[in-house]
């Protein structure tokens, strides 16, 4: 019974949002034009034009290869009650990566920046040590992409690198997107003088969330963020502020990211979420995104993962 109940509110909850005449008019209308024509339609949200925003970041979540990641098992009835809304970087001060935003660049990497940033928010959430763990350290877990760690890769094997082969630091393997493009090859040494290998950091295990709004609240408010993948179109390149609905254009990718929590404003409920283009991009970087939109399938593919030592 209550399985169906859940079943039914998702049901509610998941609707499209796209809109025919605003997809008309993005097609037809100059691009300053449309900006000034879409921004005055009080709409939850506002666009601008990105000069450096590349169309190879469009493709950079993979989703097809299974990792066979079991679900959490959440008991969401007996807790307290979950607060309208919520924000990781409030409830941890003292874990300064949730706050920190990163930039791909041309690189289609996406992928190992919600893993990594999501793996270093849990270290320090769950085990006290604030760790930056490397994005570019995923270019010796073959496994977790199809040709270069550039051209995409799937979230779940990423996260299953970090519990199997760990992941270093930052400062041990910094981001090199020239060194992905040329090289793409496995480097076990690290910039800054310290032994590869005694500089790793490990997972101990990796869940999917259910794909219900109590779990996922549940999930983010308990431990922290968490990855989610999702289907991205090319209005959501134009965002610039407030709460994202997909509203025109086509589809453009899957896209991985980090979520660090989730609210309502004017009715509207939503997930707080850091990208990784920049903090000129969205709010500082970050952005809202409306709950179960039909298109985007944000829900769908949610995983959570926690250290080793935690």
């Amino acid at each position: 019974m209550w399985y169906f109940i859940k079943l039914l509110a998702f049901v509610r909850l998941s609707i499209s949002t796209f809109n025919e005449e605003i997809d008309y008019m993005y097609k037809s209308k100059p691009k300053n034009e449309f900006i000034k024509y879409f921004n005055n339609l009080n709409l939850s949200w506002k666009i601008t034009h990105y000069d450096n925003l590349n169309a190879s970041m469009h493709f950079c979540a993979l989703l097809k290869t299974e990792a066979n990641i079991p679900y959490i098992k959440l008991d969401v009835d007996s807790e307290i009650s979950l607060p309208v809304n919520f924000d990781a970087r409030e409830k941890w001060p003292h874990c300064p990566t949730i706050a920190e935003v990163y930039d791909q660049g041309r690189c289609g990497s996406c992928w190992t920046f919600g893993v990594a940033t999501t793996a270093s928010d849990r270290t320090c959430i769950h085990s006290n040590i604030t760790v930056r763990l490397s994005e570019q350290d995923f270019d010796c877990c073959k496994d977790s992409y199809s040709e270069t760690v550039c051209g995409g890769g799937n979230p779940g094997l990423a996260f299953n690198c970090w519990t199997t082969l760990g992941l270093v630091s930052q400062d041990c393997r910094p981001y090199n997107i020239q060194e992905l493009e040329d090289d793409n090859t496995c480097k076990k040494t690290c910039k800054n003088g310290q032994q590869y290998q005694s500089d790793k950091h490990y997972g101990k295990n990796v869940w999917r969330v259910p794909e219900d709004d109590d779990s996922i609240r549940t999930e983010l408010f308990r431990n922290g963020p968490v990855e989610a993948a999702f289907e991205i179109y090319e209005d959501f390149g134009d965002y610039k502020h407030g709460i994202y609905e997909h509203k025109y254009g086509k589809r453009a990718g899957e896209h991985s990211v980090r979520v660090i929590g989730y609210g309502e404003e004017y009715g509207t409920q939503y997930w707080l979420v850091a990208n990784s283009w920049g903090p000129e991009w969205g709010e500082n970087g970050f952005f809202k995104v409306k709950r179960f939109q039909q298109e985007l399938n944000f829900e769908d593919y949610i995983l959570t993962a926690f250290p080793k030592n935690s």
